[in-house]
């Protein structure tokens, strides 16, 4: 698909398919088809595949299949593995996940699943995970397929494209759906989907959505060290209702606590910065935090970093070096 994509105007890291403005106002107005070039999908399969992914994710995957959950593998001390969308099917479990998160995770599964009867299987290169973002996003898919009925549950899909799983999913702060796809059909369901009014999206789109509403991506705005509260994800991917999990200790404490030191925050900048992550520092020449996303999106520079509650909204700090420019704290979404 890569060759494809280049062909349809994109640079080498596909960051812009040549009007990052007109791409970013798809998503915001219209509707945007992002690729998500790099991303994983791995399957699970085994009799006690749920009963094994139930262990170790901090969400709640024991539901019926055509569901999904939004979760995340921590260690014994809370910290993130990774996070993932755990697709429930007849015979096996999907897992969708970053670029970065999708290797962290496999290799912490793996380390489980063979003790636990658990094959894990990866399915990147045979099926593409493509999504719809924006406020005619249902419009746009209405065309080809039946729309899922509800928030996180997929449908399964058919005909000259093949098997095709359809998954609402809203994460990016606007109506959107994943669409899984065999990979030598994912160029023909992109070129339908164009054909029906969507537009093709680079990086910089997707990031510049994602760091306005405040979503956070394993390997750069959070890491092994980040607790998920920390990260904002608490409300998305944490079931305090289900039975034990790896680092599940942790999290009750911190919830129970009533406070966590460290919050995602957002952050004003006057210019983007040639580099990123680059350190934060208080007005003593601390070092306290880093920016680890940062756009300009036509209103301004801002950016994404964990920040601790000593440096609440409206805080200065300095960007780069300990006298280096002034970054104010807000709050999230921008």
């Amino acid at each position: 698909m890569q060759d494809w994509l280049i062909a349809q105007g994109g640079d080498a890291e596909l960051e812009t398919f040549g009007d990052a403005a007109a791409e970013a106002a798809a998503l915001r107005d219209g509707c945007a088809l992002w690729t998500r070039p790099g991303w994983h999908l791995h399957a699970l399969r085994g009799e006690k595949r749920i009963d094994f992914l139930h262990s170790y994710i901090t969400q709640e995957v024991r539901r019926d299949p055509g569901q999904a959950a939004y979760g995340c593998l921590l260690t014994v001390k809370g910290g993130l593995v990774a996070d993932l969308w755990t697709l429930i099917c007849d015979e096996e479990l999907l897992l969708v996940s970053a670029p970065l998160a999708g290797p962290s995770a496999i290799k912490h599964l793996k380390r489980y699943a063979l003790l636990a009867r658990v094959a894990v299987a990866d399915l990147s290169e045979e099926q593409k995970v493509l999504s719809l973002a924006g406020p005619q996003a249902s419009e746009v898919l209405g065309t080809l397929a039946a729309l899922p009925a509800a928030d996180l549950l997929h449908s399964l899909g058919g005909g000259d494209l093949g098997e095709v799983r359809i998954l609402r999913n809203d994460w990016l702060g606007v109506p959107g759906y994943d669409l899984i796809v065999p990979a030598s059909q994912a160029v023909a369901l992109a070129e339908r989907l164009r054909s029906a009014g969507a537009t093709l999206v680079g990086e910089a789109a997707i990031r510049a959505q994602r760091v306005a509403v405040g979503i956070p991506i394993y390997g750069v705005d959070m890491h092994q060290k980040t607790l998920p509260l920390e990260a904002g994800l608490e409300e998305r991917a944490i079931s305090y209702d289900k039975g034990c999990y790896t680092g599940q200790e942790i999290v009750v404490r911190i919830k129970h606590r009533g406070k966590i030191n460290r919050h995602l925050r957002g952050l004003r900048l006057d210019a983007l910065p040639s580099e990123l992550p680059q350190p934060l520092f208080n007005e003593t020449g601390k070092e306290v935090s880093a920016l680890t996303s940062a756009v300009d999106d036509g209103e301004g520079a801002k950016g994404l970093g964990i920040v601790h509650r000593k440096y609440p909204p409206g805080t200065k700090l300095h960007l780069g070096v300990s006298d280096g420019p002034l970054v104010e704290v807000c709050e999230l979404p921008f």
